[in-house]
């Protein structure tokens, strides 16, 4: 069964790294014989100016019938907190059902770390927490009580927590590392308080060995050997500070990835934001972008057991990282002058070359193996 991906390529510099993704996508489904059916549609500002509203139905529609989906960088939809209910993104995950976003974390050859053995899986609730924008049903979670009082609510609910918990012990087992509970009971000890224990309830029913990280040990334990192989679940308090605080401490904050999911498909939005200043230039960097649909092909490869999703994720990460690995391949956010149809290029270059160094490896290995076979048929002490 095919795999159906929609590509939306969002704001400012959105359409231009979405062609360079599609590029890699199709440098991808010829390595790997990919069976994908690939769509896009329009949101954000397009989406208003041909219907009036940045995620229109038809698109809607379109992301709840997807398998997976790559969601580009969206517009600020204004400055009012009026305009926090209706942010774009935040309807997205409430209308498809997102409720938990995982964003995994290590280093990258190339760029300077403290952390060279860093791995972590974080996750965190997509929909609760503090974000206003998408912990309430009707209206904001942030108000003004008086002109000089400001209020924002944080929520964390036992059915969704247990839900996320759930999923994080299902992707724990996969994992080799210790699993950690990160949460901020002393500073939200109501919502954070139900969010931890709850946690820790489905982790000790599932039998699966873990320890309560408070927020602010989180720096002693990326010091120390914890961060191998470990998943992170953490309130939607503190897991959009705690993933782009382990990115910058591993080097790798430009190159993570996040997925939101729910039971049957994943959404990953590309992080950011649109850079109007560059927009339509050719100069921005479409690695998150193409990193976002590496993701989503594992994580469907994952679902669907089918391997060959998976290593053309394998291939697409490996590829990015051993072009970026070369400073003439990046763009001048980190330090490079490369155009975006260059990073493209490279990125699929690099995969190309690690797939025949696999081939090659695999050939080597097996015309060893049958020498040996047939050395030893030859001297009689074969099976």
């Amino acid at each position: 069964m095919s795999v159906k991906l929609l590509l939306l390529p969002g704001d400012g510099v959105g359409p231009e790294c979405a062609a360079a993704t599609a590029y890699i996508l199709k440098t991808a489904t010829g390595l790997f014989a990919l069976d994908i059916e690939a769509d896009s549609v329009a949101i954000g500002s397009v989406a208003l100016e041909e219907s009036g509203d940045p995620l229109p139905e038809a698109t809607l529609e379109a992301l709840k019938v997807s398998d997976i989906a790559v969601v580009g960088p969206l517009a600020d939809a204004g400055a009012s907190r009026e305009a926090l209910a209706s942010d774009t993104a935040a309807r997205l995950i409430k209308d498809v059902d997102l409720y938990a976003r995982l964003a995994m974390v290590r280093p990258w050859a190339g760029f300077a770390t403290s952390t060279p053995d860093l791995d972590i899986l974080i996750v965190s609730p997509a929909r609760e927490g503090a974000d206003p924008r998408r912990n309430m049903t009707v209206g904001s979670g942030s108000m003004l009580a008086t002109e000089d009082v400001g209020l924002d609510m944080a929520v964390a609910s036992r059915g969704e927590t247990r839900r996320l918990a759930e999923a994080g012990v299902a992707l724990a087992l996969g994992r080799p590392g210790p699993v950690r509970v990160v949460e901020q009971t002393t500073v939200f000890p109501m919502s954070e308080g139900l969010f931890a224990a709850e946690v820790m309830a489905v982790l000790t029913a599932s039998g699966v060995d873990h320890q309560a990280l408070p927020f602010n040990a989180v720096p002693q334990a990326l010091a120390g050997p914890g961060g191998q192989g470990a998943t992170w679940i953490v309130s939607g308090v503190s897991g959009s500070a705690l993933t782009t605080l382990v990115g910058g401490v591993s080097g790798s904050a430009a190159m993570t990835a996040e997925l939101a999911i729910n039971d049957r498909q994943a959404v990953s939005l590309v992080s950011g934001g649109p850079r109007g200043d560059i927009a339509g230039r050719g100069v921005s960097d479409p690695v998150p972008f193409i990193l976002s649909v590496a993701r989503c092909l594992d994580w469907a490869g994952q679902m669907r057991g089918e391997q060959s999703l998976i290593d053309a994720a394998i291939a697409i990460e490996v590829g990015a990282e051993a072009a970026l690995a070369q400073p003439e391949n990046r763009s001048a956010d980190l330090g490079g002058s490369a155009t975006t149809a260059q990073i493209a290029k490279a990125v699929a270059a690099a995969m190309i070359t690690a797939v025949r160094q696999q081939a090659d490896a695999e050939t080597d290995a097996e015309s060893v193996s049958n020498e040996d076979t047939a050395g030893s048929d030859a001297s009689g002490t074969g099976p």
